[in-house]
């Protein structure tokens, strides 16, 4: 996320694509890309230009405690929920966590204490080098959406879909990565 809010080359994706608009039942094809990326322009404009409070759901930076990683969420309104309805549950809602040396750390248990995930491990202290990773595993996949693919189980309650400025748009946390240090 925070690679995203300094380098205009890096984009936030999510869980689900943004328009409901699949020739093929599965992808964006060219005019499809072109509307989702007008959209992406116009989010771009009111959010670094206009200096408008972005109308999606994000994250702050993560506090690494011993055994235990806490990510302030921020809704732009309502509160964050958990939803394995809509999206499969890929395993630990989509978190997958490694450590320095990129061997995986288990997930023991993840919740949410009011707008902030709680995600507790079996590595202790983690040393820098950690990362926590979101809505980014099973890669295998040909096709990705809420049943297969990359995909997280974080939204708010703004609804399935959100208005962004006049176009509808998921209310999904974006697929991101947090590196401790």
């Amino acid at each position: 996320m925070k690679l995203c809010r300094e380098n205009d080359g890096f984009f936030f994706v999510g869980p689900l694509y943004h328009l409901r608009i699949y020739p093929d039942g599965k992808h964006y094809f060219g005019v499809e890309s072109r509307i989702l990326h007008a959209m992406i322009g116009i989010a771009r404009y009111h959010v670094l230009i206009a200096q408008q409070q972005p109308p999606w759901l994000r994250s702050g930076e993560p506090i690494w405690n011993h055994g235990e990683i806490l990510i302030p969420l921020y809704p732009p309104s309502g509160k964050v929920v958990i939803d394995t309805v809509s999206v499969t549950d890929p395993g630990n809602l989509g978190f997958a966590l490694v450590d320095h040396l990129a061997a995986p750390v288990p997930i023991t248990d993840i919740a949410l204490r009011g707008n902030t995930l709680a995600i507790k491990h079996d590595g202790g202290d983690l040393l820098d080098g950690t990362r926590l990773g979101y809505a980014e595993g099973d890669t295998s996949m040909t096709t990705a959406g809420p049943t297969a693919g990359p995909r997280g189980c974080i939204r708010d309650t703004q609804g399935d879909y959100i208005n962004l400025w006049d176009h509808p748009f998921h209310n999904r946390l974006p697929c991101q990565a947090w590196i401790k240090g």
